[in-house]
């Protein structure tokens, strides 16, 4: 009867599971979306999504690892050394568990730090929504895009352009989460959608920036040096 109690219970949570991975991906439909956004979800709601698409990220990074492993541990076995085959496979097993705890845990961190500051930018514009409201759709429109992303990284040579694809996609579901949950108006809420597309260009300017400085320094070092040798 205990083990049977178990059973139900592993099933229940199964069926829930999907239907959280389910909900995650009908959300980057902006019909569905629409119609979640009438809900009142909690914190800790937002938080289980959140956990849940992070280990569609672990699952893909897994998955990797795992052909990897296979890779080199055909070749181990092959070249007669299958002690550093069961090495290997005690590094892969490890990284797992890593990635199982740390992978979660930052993707909650990050969430709620990203999701403080868009809620202070969206007050800013006179956004009248709560955090609790925003973090818990932001949390699900976020689950869509990671999971999208987990699966779109696997498909060769198309991978990356597809991932860019689905980022500047997700600014439309966003861009409706802002505009339901903070009452903003359109222009409002696009500012405040593509406030993270912004942030990207400023920092990878930087980034171009810094690397053209260094490399015309390190230019100059090297001729400096020519000329006194």
């Amino acid at each position: 009867m205990r083990y049977l109690s178990l059973a139900i219970l592993l099933i229940f949570g199964e069926i829930m599971i999907m239907e959280a991975y389910y909900k995650m991906l009908e959300s980057f439909i902006p019909a569905k979306l629409k119609v979640q956004l009438k809900e009142k979800g909690s914190i800790l709601e937002g938080v289980k999504y959140v956990v849940l698409s992070s280990l569609a990220i672990v699952g893909a990074i897994s998955l990797y690892l795992l052909l990897f492993v296979i890779g080199f541990g055909l070749f181990f076995i092959f070249t007669g050394t299958l002690d550093r085959g069961l090495y290997l496979l005690l590094i892969f097993m490890g990284s797992i568990i890593a990635f199982l705890i740390a992978v979660p845990l930052l993707s909650v961190i990050c969430s709620f730090l990203w999701c403080i500051i868009i809620f202070i930018f969206c007050k800013m514009l006179g956004g009248k929504g709560s955090f609790t409201g925003q973090y818990y759709h932001l949390a699900i429109i976020g689950g869509a895009l990671n999971i999208l992303t987990a699966i779109s990284v696997g498909i060769p040579c198309l991978g990356r352009p597809v991932t860019m694809v689905l980022n500047l996609y997700y600014l439309y579901p966003s861009f409706l989460v802002y505009k339901k949950i903070h009452k903003l108006s359109d222009i409002r809420a696009g500012a405040v959608a593509v406030f993270p597309l912004l942030i990207g260009i400023i920092l990878f300017i930087l980034y171009l920036i810094l690397v053209v400085f260094y490399t015309v320094l390190d230019v100059q070092q090297g001729m400096q040096q020519g000329v006194l040798t």
